[in-house]
This record gives structure tokens, sequence and C-alpha cells, in this order.
């Protein structure tokens, strides 16, 4: 499948060992550089699992980008975005599509996913993959500015317990300080998104 929807003969660096590691069902927090092919590490086993793959992003302009390559460079289109931008009218008919089996990979922002229940997007549907892009975001931004990422790992659990479902999460950033004391990013989010090992 790395040949057939991305175009290479192999993986970068550690993308197989993510991928693995997603693929067996455990969670990961990846930091790579820009450019170093996180995007890869959770967007094919988003195409390779059962069920609905959910990327938190919180920038417009990085979901458009994101969604448009998958549809456009890897031919598959079974993936949507929902944010501010987009009318009642055709979130409607998104997320229809969605709870119906014709979207995949649903891109959203992090209040979407905190204001509501999880089956409002993917009714009955199993949830095979969580992302949350820009993680460091969730220490940098999460406790000022915005807020919903900082309780975005508050809703991910509850959605793991109350939907009884056994998910793997990725969370992708080319931006985390790690650092072993208080101040340390990677720790921080880890602890604020509830991840497992």
């Amino acid at each position: 499948k790395l040949n057939e929807f991305f175009g290479f003969s192999h993986f970068k660096g550690n993308q197989e060992e993510i991928i693995l590691n997603l693929l067996h069902g455990n969670d990961s927090f990846v930091i790579m550089p820009t450019g170093g092919g996180k995007s890869l590490c959770y967007q094919l086993p988003a195409l390779l699992m059962p069920g609905t793959a959910i990327v938190v992003s919180p920038l417009i302009a990085l979901m458009k980008d994101q969604v448009n390559a998958i549809i456009n460079d890897r031919g598959f289109d079974k993936v949507a975005y929902l944010n501010s931008e987009i009318s009642l009218l055709d979130r409607d008919a998104i997320i229809e599509k969605c709870k119906s089996g014709g979207i995949d990979i649903l891109y959203m922002a992090p209040e979407l996913l905190m204001s509501y229940d999880v089956r409002y997007f993917i009714g009955e549907r199993k949830i095979g993959l969580i992302v949350v892009d820009e993680a460091h975001l969730i220490t940098t931004w999460g406790r000022d500015f915005r807020v919903d990422y900082w309780y975005l790992g508050n809703q991910i659990r509850k959605i793991r317990k109350y939907s009884e479902q056994r998910f793997p999460m990725i969370a992708v950033t080319a931006t985390a300080v790690y650092g072993g004391d208080k101040n340390d990013m990677v720790f921080d989010t880890v602890d604020s998104l509830v991840m497992h090992s």
C-alpha cells in the first residue's frame, strides 16, 4: 500500500515502526521534523484499518491541504473535513456520508469533537484511529488560547470508555520540547491526552 497510495518504495526513518505500532493497537507520540513524513504515519494506517479515522487538526489551511492531497495525489476520495468555513448543509451532507460509510478519514477542529458525541459524526461505525495533529499546541495554546485542545484527552478518554471501543491514538508534531523537567512538552501532552503505551 505504501507504493500504491504514496508512490514510495520504502519508509523513511522510523515510519514503519510507528505504523506497525498503530496497527497493533498502541498509542504513539511522534516528533518528526516538517517534511519528515508525519502525515504518512497516520494516513497509511487510516487507509488500512477498519473503521473511521478521525484527524483532529487546529488549522483550517492544514486540513484543506491534507484532504486535497489525499484526494488528488493518492486517488482516495473517502476523506473530508469539517470546520467553521463549511456551510451547515455541506456539514450535514458530510456527516451523513460518513455515517453511511462513504467517508473513512474525517478531519475536524478540536472544538467540533469536544462539542458533540462522536456518534453524531460517525453513527454506529467503529473508530479505527484518532489522530491529534500539531500536538504541541495542547501545551502551548491549550491552557489559554485553544482550551478545547487542552481538554481533548478527556474527550478521547470518554469516547474510549463509553463506546467500549479500543482504538489507537497518534499525536504528531514537529515541535515539542523533551527535557524531563516540569516544562517537558512531551510528558505534558501525553498526560493531557491520556495516551496508553
